[in-house]
């Protein structure tokens, strides 16, 4: 999804003010840090990264004390082998339009870092 839609979509800013009540509802609410590199995450974040989950989903998932979570670079790593075979079928191809070539992280780059299954639905 892009950083526009993201932007312009009703549903996740709904999603947002309901998480922000449920939030302040919650007694203990868990500060989270990268399991990784042990930078600070923001659940607003996670939330818009999974705009097809539920806010009350969201939450539970973060308060999980089982659970741990990746900051978006961290997580870009641990992705990266799907990328690779991604790349290994067709690292590039070419505009319809001017054909001019178009690579692979390029292009995920300008859609706002798809997710692997939604890359490999349009590429």
């Amino acid at each position: 999804m892009s950083y526009f839609r993201k932007l312009n979509n009703a549903a996740l800013w709904d999603n947002i003010h309901k998480l922000r009540k449920s939030i302040k509802l919650e007694p203990n609410f868990k500060e989270r840090v990268c399991w990784n590199c042990k930078k600070e995450l923001n659940i607003y974040d996670f939330l818009s990264d999974n705009i097809e989950l539920s806010h009350v989903f969201i939450l539970s998932l973060w308060q999980n004390r089982i659970l741990e979570f990746h900051c978006c670079e961290c997580f870009k790593n641990l992705k990266s082998h799907e990328l690779k075979s991604i790349e290994r079928d067709l690292k590039i191809r070419h505009c319809s339009y001017c054909k001019s070539p178009i690579d692979l992280y390029k292009f995920t780059k300008y859609n706002n870092y798809l997710k692997i299954y939604e890359l490999k639905e349009v590429w």
